[in-house]
């Protein structure tokens, strides 16, 4: 499986038979429509409305006293193009580029104090009119999530359309927690500079899976195989993201 070093990435929620292992990690809450489209699997081209569940807080380093939650932070995978896996258009049909998450718009909470979308630059995508700056990070500021509560933040994001072979694109939301007492924990798939291996939860992280339509076929140079991309965030672009 070839993986994309966009410098985001995102997880979402299953919505049936979650493994236990996996209840105990941020992730997105499952879909309840039984459709083809479930769990984390969403259909290209539309617009997917995520619900990250943040299932518990920090512990310490032996696992023997918990922290509730005060702010959050999730990263958006758009810092790179998906050249070759993915696109935008208009509504004339030409293509432009596209990123894992697009025109991305956190919820508005009275859970938090204070909800930030830090712009970035990025490459022009297409999303009523040819756009070149998205949100980067959404973080969920002055909130108080008691470690043995459960809450969720949510957002909406538009995904991109499949080209080539690809029949899936999992893209990567790396997102981290801070508590009480200064402790942290990591939902990424490597440590950063600022994130030590000792908080982060080495090789996971949220993620969902942008699959292809039945209208957007295979073509005849795929033999009837589609492959399966990653998008996952360059450090650099988590680093901004992250609270200082």
């Amino acid at each position: 499986m070839k993986t994309t070093q966009l410098k985001l990435i995102f997880t979402a929620a299953i919505s049936v038979l979650i493994a236990d292992t996996a209840i105990a990690h941020a992730n997105f809450v499952p879909k309840d429509n039984l459709d083809f489209y479930s769990g984390r699997d969403y259909k290209e081209g539309s617009t997917a409305y995520l619900s990250l569940n943040l299932s518990h807080g920090c512990s310490n380093s032996d696992g023997t006293k918990t922290y509730a939650t005060r702010h959050a932070v999730a990263i958006m995978p758009n810092d790179s193009t998906l050249e070759g896996i993915a696109f935008t258009k208009d509504h004339s049909g030409n293509h432009y580029n596209a990123n894992g998450l697009m025109s991305v718009k956190p919820e508005a909470s009275a859970n938090w104090k204070r909800i930030k979308n830090p712009k970035v630059t990025v490459a022009e995508y297409y999303s009523h009119g040819a756009r070149t700056e998205d949100v980067g990070a959404i973080q969920w500021k002055s909130g108080n999530v008691p470690a043995d509560f459960y809450s969720s933040v949510n957002f909406r994001a538009s995904l991109p359309l499949l080209e080539s072979c690809v029949s899936k694109l999992k893209v990567y939301i790396p997102t981290v927690q801070y508590c009480t007492g200064g402790h942290v924990k990591a939902w990424l798939k490597e440590a950063t500079p600022s994130m030590p291996a000792n908080v982060v939860s080495t090789g996971y992280a949220p993620y969902i899976n942008v699959i292809r339509a039945d209208n957007n076929p295979l073509g005849a140079e795929c033999g009837g195989v589609g492959t399966e991309e990653e998008v996952y965030p360059s450090t650099e672009h988590i680093e901004k993201g992250l609270l200082p």
